[in-house]
Protein backbone atom coordinates (compact mmCIF):
# COMPACT_ATOMS: atom_id res chain seq x y z
CA UNK A 1 0.00 0.00 0.00
CA UNK A 2 1.40 3.48 -0.96
CA UNK A 3 2.21 5.83 2.02
CA UNK A 4 1.06 9.62 1.84
CA UNK A 5 3.51 11.24 -0.16
CA UNK A 6 5.24 8.77 -2.14
CA UNK A 7 5.15 8.87 -5.46
CA UNK A 8 3.30 5.50 -7.14
CA UNK A 9 5.82 2.91 -8.26
CA UNK A 10 5.13 2.31 -12.28
CA UNK A 11 4.99 -1.41 -13.23
CA UNK A 12 5.17 -2.66 -16.88
CA UNK A 13 2.19 -3.08 -18.35
CA UNK A 14 0.11 -6.44 -17.39
CA UNK A 15 -0.88 -7.98 -20.93
CA UNK A 16 -3.85 -10.31 -20.80
CA UNK A 17 -4.85 -12.75 -23.53
CA UNK A 18 -6.40 -16.02 -23.48
CA UNK A 19 -4.64 -18.99 -24.08
CA UNK A 20 -5.65 -22.70 -25.45
CA UNK A 21 -4.42 -25.92 -23.80
CA UNK A 22 -1.34 -24.32 -22.25
CA UNK A 23 -0.17 -27.98 -20.63
CA UNK A 24 -0.76 -29.80 -24.29
CA UNK A 25 -2.96 -32.52 -22.34
CA UNK A 26 -6.36 -32.89 -23.87
CA UNK A 27 -9.17 -34.29 -21.34
CA UNK A 28 -10.74 -38.00 -22.33
CA UNK A 29 -12.99 -35.67 -24.36
CA UNK A 30 -10.53 -34.86 -26.22
CA UNK A 31 -10.60 -31.07 -24.63
CA UNK A 32 -7.92 -28.61 -23.90
CA UNK A 33 -8.05 -25.83 -20.97
CA UNK A 34 -8.45 -22.27 -21.46
CA UNK A 35 -6.94 -20.15 -19.20
CA UNK A 36 -6.28 -16.31 -18.50
CA UNK A 37 -2.52 -15.82 -19.33
CA UNK A 38 -1.47 -12.37 -17.07
CA UNK A 39 1.90 -11.25 -18.64
CA UNK A 40 3.87 -8.51 -16.85
CA UNK A 41 7.59 -7.85 -18.39
CA UNK A 42 8.58 -11.64 -18.10
CA UNK A 43 6.62 -12.69 -15.52
CA UNK A 44 3.31 -14.76 -16.74
CA UNK A 45 1.17 -16.13 -14.35
CA UNK A 46 -2.14 -17.82 -15.62
CA UNK A 47 -5.66 -17.99 -14.36
CA UNK A 48 -8.17 -21.49 -15.13
CA UNK A 49 -11.45 -20.01 -16.67
CA UNK A 50 -13.05 -23.46 -16.27
CA UNK A 51 -14.06 -24.10 -19.77
CA UNK A 52 -12.36 -26.85 -22.05
CA UNK A 53 -12.80 -26.58 -25.67
CA UNK A 54 -11.76 -29.04 -28.53
CA UNK A 55 -8.74 -28.27 -31.10
CA UNK A 56 -11.71 -27.55 -33.77
CA UNK A 57 -13.36 -24.88 -31.60
CA UNK A 58 -10.31 -23.44 -30.79
CA UNK A 59 -8.38 -20.43 -33.27
CA UNK A 60 -6.63 -17.29 -33.47
CA UNK A 61 -6.94 -16.67 -29.41
CA UNK A 62 -10.64 -17.08 -29.01
CA UNK A 63 -13.62 -19.45 -29.50
CA UNK A 64 -14.51 -20.20 -33.23
CA UNK A 65 -17.90 -20.69 -34.71
CA UNK A 66 -21.34 -19.42 -34.94
CA UNK A 67 -23.65 -21.03 -33.26
CA UNK A 68 -26.08 -19.77 -30.35
CA UNK A 69 -23.82 -21.68 -28.14
CA UNK A 70 -20.57 -20.72 -29.21
CA UNK A 71 -21.22 -17.02 -29.08
CA UNK A 72 -22.76 -17.49 -25.03
CA UNK A 73 -19.00 -19.52 -24.33
CA UNK A 74 -17.42 -16.62 -26.39
CA UNK A 75 -18.73 -13.81 -24.59
CA UNK A 76 -18.51 -15.33 -21.04
CA UNK A 77 -14.52 -15.42 -21.29
CA UNK A 78 -14.47 -11.94 -22.64
CA UNK A 79 -16.62 -11.20 -19.58
CA UNK A 80 -13.86 -13.06 -17.55
CA UNK A 81 -10.64 -11.53 -19.24
CA UNK A 82 -12.48 -8.02 -18.26
CA UNK A 83 -13.34 -8.74 -14.96
CA UNK A 84 -9.62 -9.47 -14.23
CA UNK A 85 -8.53 -6.62 -16.16
CA UNK A 86 -10.95 -4.42 -13.57
CA UNK A 87 -9.08 -5.93 -10.74
CA UNK A 88 -6.03 -4.17 -12.46
CA UNK A 89 -7.99 -0.77 -12.45
CA UNK A 90 -9.10 -0.88 -8.92
CA UNK A 91 -5.97 -1.77 -7.52
CA UNK A 92 -4.39 1.38 -8.92
CA UNK A 93 -7.01 4.10 -7.90
CA UNK A 94 -6.37 2.55 -4.26
CA UNK A 95 -2.73 3.77 -4.81
CA UNK A 96 -1.08 0.06 -4.98
CA UNK A 97 1.07 -1.08 -7.35
CA UNK A 98 -1.33 -4.07 -9.71
CA UNK A 99 1.33 -7.20 -10.35
CA UNK A 100 0.35 -10.60 -11.74
CA UNK A 101 0.54 -12.07 -8.30
CA UNK A 102 -1.53 -10.06 -6.51
CA UNK A 103 -4.45 -9.95 -9.37
CA UNK A 104 -4.20 -14.06 -9.69
CA UNK A 105 -4.73 -14.34 -5.66
CA UNK A 106 -7.34 -11.95 -5.90
CA UNK A 107 -8.73 -12.94 -8.88
CA UNK A 108 -9.22 -16.63 -7.28
CA UNK A 109 -10.97 -15.72 -3.88
CA UNK A 110 -13.13 -13.61 -5.83
CA UNK A 111 -12.52 -10.71 -3.40
CA UNK A 112 -11.89 -7.48 -4.95
CA UNK A 113 -13.09 -3.48 -3.64
CA UNK A 114 -15.92 -3.27 -5.89
CA UNK A 115 -17.74 -6.26 -4.86
CA UNK A 116 -20.62 -6.69 -2.60
CA UNK A 117 -20.55 -6.40 0.72
CA UNK A 118 -22.60 -8.94 1.34
CA UNK A 119 -20.09 -11.17 -0.54
CA UNK A 120 -17.14 -10.63 1.40
CA UNK A 121 -19.35 -11.51 4.63
CA UNK A 122 -20.13 -15.02 2.87
CA UNK A 123 -16.83 -15.41 2.33
CA UNK A 124 -16.07 -15.06 5.84
CA UNK A 125 -18.73 -17.44 6.69
CA UNK A 126 -17.30 -20.20 5.49
CA UNK A 127 -14.13 -19.89 7.81
CA UNK A 128 -14.22 -23.36 9.31
CA UNK A 129 -13.38 -22.01 13.20
CA UNK A 130 -16.14 -19.86 13.11
CA UNK A 131 -18.73 -21.55 15.13
CA UNK A 132 -22.14 -21.79 14.11
CA UNK A 133 -23.34 -18.72 16.37
CA UNK A 134 -21.16 -16.63 15.15
CA UNK A 135 -21.71 -17.40 11.04
CA UNK A 136 -25.62 -16.64 12.35
CA UNK A 137 -24.70 -13.49 13.98
CA UNK A 138 -22.91 -12.45 10.39
CA UNK A 139 -25.94 -13.44 8.49
CA UNK A 140 -27.96 -11.27 10.68
CA UNK A 141 -25.62 -8.38 9.74
CA UNK A 142 -25.59 -9.66 5.67
CA UNK A 143 -29.65 -9.17 5.43
CA UNK A 144 -29.38 -5.77 8.00
CA UNK A 145 -27.12 -4.03 5.42
CA UNK A 146 -29.12 -5.34 2.27
CA UNK A 147 -32.83 -4.10 4.40
CA UNK A 148 -30.68 -0.97 5.27
CA UNK A 149 -29.28 -0.05 1.70
CA UNK A 150 -29.76 -2.71 -1.31
CA UNK A 151 -27.13 -3.80 -2.67
CA UNK A 152 -24.10 -2.04 -1.00
CA UNK A 153 -20.64 -2.65 -2.37
CA UNK A 154 -17.51 -2.45 -0.13
CA UNK A 155 -16.04 0.85 -1.39
CA UNK A 156 -19.82 2.20 -0.43
CA UNK A 157 -18.72 1.58 3.23
CA UNK A 158 -17.01 5.14 4.38
CA UNK A 159 -17.71 7.02 7.85
CA UNK A 160 -20.85 8.36 6.60
CA UNK A 161 -22.42 5.32 5.38
CA UNK A 162 -21.53 3.75 8.87
CA UNK A 163 -23.31 6.66 10.52
CA UNK A 164 -26.32 6.42 8.93
CA UNK A 165 -25.80 2.74 9.35
CA UNK A 166 -26.22 3.65 13.14
CA UNK A 167 -28.64 5.76 12.89
CA UNK A 168 -31.03 3.51 10.76
CA UNK A 169 -30.45 1.08 13.73
CA UNK A 170 -31.85 3.15 16.27
CA UNK A 171 -35.37 2.66 17.08
CA UNK A 172 -35.29 -0.91 15.49
CA UNK A 173 -33.26 -2.78 18.27
CA UNK A 174 -31.59 -2.33 21.62
CA UNK A 175 -28.45 -0.81 22.42
CA UNK A 176 -26.89 -3.90 23.06
CA UNK A 177 -27.57 -5.18 19.27
CA UNK A 178 -26.68 -2.18 17.67
CA UNK A 179 -23.19 -2.15 19.53
CA UNK A 180 -23.00 -5.65 18.47
CA UNK A 181 -23.96 -5.09 15.11
CA UNK A 182 -21.44 -2.20 14.66
CA UNK A 183 -18.50 -4.65 15.95
CA UNK A 184 -19.57 -6.96 13.05
CA UNK A 185 -19.36 -4.55 10.57
CA UNK A 186 -15.92 -3.26 12.15
CA UNK A 187 -14.92 -6.54 11.83
CA UNK A 188 -15.85 -6.89 7.86
CA UNK A 189 -14.68 -4.15 7.32
CA UNK A 190 -10.84 -5.15 8.95
CA UNK A 191 -11.13 -8.05 6.78
CA UNK A 192 -11.08 -6.33 3.97
CA UNK A 193 -8.63 -4.15 4.54
CA UNK A 194 -6.33 -7.86 5.49
CA UNK A 195 -7.45 -8.81 2.42
CA UNK A 196 -6.37 -5.53 0.69
CA UNK A 197 -8.94 -5.15 -1.49
CA UNK A 198 -9.99 -2.14 0.31
CA UNK A 199 -7.44 0.72 1.96
CA UNK A 200 -10.11 2.93 3.93
CA UNK A 201 -10.54 3.12 7.55
CA UNK A 202 -14.37 4.00 8.03
CA UNK A 203 -14.10 3.36 11.81
CA UNK A 204 -11.07 5.01 12.35
CA UNK A 205 -13.18 8.04 13.55
CA UNK A 206 -16.14 6.07 14.35
CA UNK A 207 -16.81 5.43 18.28
CA UNK A 208 -18.82 2.42 19.13
CA UNK A 209 -20.64 2.30 22.03
CA UNK A 210 -20.46 0.14 25.22
CA UNK A 211 -23.03 -2.52 25.45
CA UNK A 212 -25.05 -1.43 28.82
CA UNK A 213 -25.14 -4.33 32.01
CA UNK A 214 -28.26 -5.91 32.17
CA UNK A 215 -28.34 -6.78 36.00
CA UNK A 216 -30.72 -9.34 38.05
CA UNK A 217 -30.35 -12.52 40.07
CA UNK A 218 -33.15 -15.06 41.58
CA UNK A 219 -32.89 -15.15 45.34
CA UNK A 220 -31.75 -18.42 46.99
CA UNK A 221 -36.00 -19.14 47.75
CA UNK A 222 -36.36 -18.74 44.20
CA UNK A 223 -33.46 -21.71 42.97
CA UNK A 224 -34.63 -23.77 45.57
CA UNK A 225 -38.31 -23.46 43.93
CA UNK A 226 -36.91 -23.61 40.20
CA UNK A 227 -34.89 -27.33 41.43
CA UNK A 228 -37.95 -28.84 42.91
CA UNK A 229 -40.49 -27.87 40.19
CA UNK A 230 -41.27 -31.30 37.94
CA UNK A 231 -40.30 -30.90 34.82
CA UNK A 232 -39.60 -33.24 32.01
CA UNK A 233 -37.76 -33.70 28.56
CA UNK A 234 -36.07 -30.21 27.11
CA UNK A 235 -37.20 -28.20 30.03
CA UNK A 236 -35.49 -30.48 32.72
CA UNK A 237 -32.47 -30.28 30.89
CA UNK A 238 -32.71 -26.57 30.23
CA UNK A 239 -33.01 -26.08 33.91
CA UNK A 240 -30.66 -28.46 35.06
CA UNK A 241 -27.84 -26.60 32.69
CA UNK A 242 -29.14 -23.41 34.31
CA UNK A 243 -28.68 -24.71 37.66
CA UNK A 244 -25.21 -25.80 36.93
CA UNK A 245 -24.02 -22.14 35.35
CA UNK A 246 -25.85 -20.54 39.04
CA UNK A 247 -23.78 -22.55 41.11
CA UNK A 248 -20.44 -22.89 39.64
CA UNK A 249 -20.35 -19.70 37.71
CA UNK A 250 -19.40 -21.24 34.09
CA UNK A 251 -21.19 -20.14 31.22
CA UNK A 252 -22.93 -22.31 28.88
CA UNK A 253 -20.52 -22.89 26.12
CA UNK A 254 -18.04 -24.67 29.10
CA UNK A 255 -21.08 -26.64 30.50
CA UNK A 256 -22.28 -28.07 27.56
CA UNK A 257 -18.97 -29.42 26.55
CA UNK A 258 -18.34 -30.40 30.58
CA UNK A 259 -17.53 -34.08 30.59
CA UNK A 260 -17.26 -36.43 33.77
CA UNK A 261 -13.48 -36.53 33.17
CA UNK A 262 -13.32 -32.47 34.22
CA UNK A 263 -14.62 -33.49 37.79
CA UNK A 264 -11.61 -35.11 40.00
CA UNK A 265 -12.02 -36.93 42.89
CA UNK A 266 -13.17 -34.43 45.55
CA UNK A 267 -15.70 -32.60 43.54
CA UNK A 268 -13.75 -30.06 41.85
CA UNK A 269 -14.39 -28.79 38.50
CA UNK A 270 -11.11 -28.99 36.73
CA UNK A 271 -11.72 -27.67 33.12
CA UNK A 272 -10.04 -25.31 30.53
CA UNK A 273 -12.56 -22.84 29.29
CA UNK A 274 -13.15 -22.09 25.84
CA UNK A 275 -15.70 -19.51 24.23
CA UNK A 276 -17.46 -21.22 21.32
CA UNK A 277 -19.01 -18.11 20.43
Amino acid sequence: MKKKGQPLKVEKKIRYRLVWNKARRLNKRGEGLIEIEMQQGRRRKYLSTGMYATPAEWGEGDLCGCSREMMKRRALLRKMKMEVEDIEVGLMLQGRVPTVGTIKEMAKEGVRSDMPIGDLIALMMEDEKRCETTRSNYRTLMNDLEKFRRRTYIVDVDYDYVKAYERWLKGRVRQNTLTGRMRLLRSVMNEARRREIYCEEPFKLYKIGQMEPRKGHLTKAQLWRLWEMPLTGREEVARDLYLIGCVTGLRYSDIRTLRQSDIDSGGWIKKRRKRLA
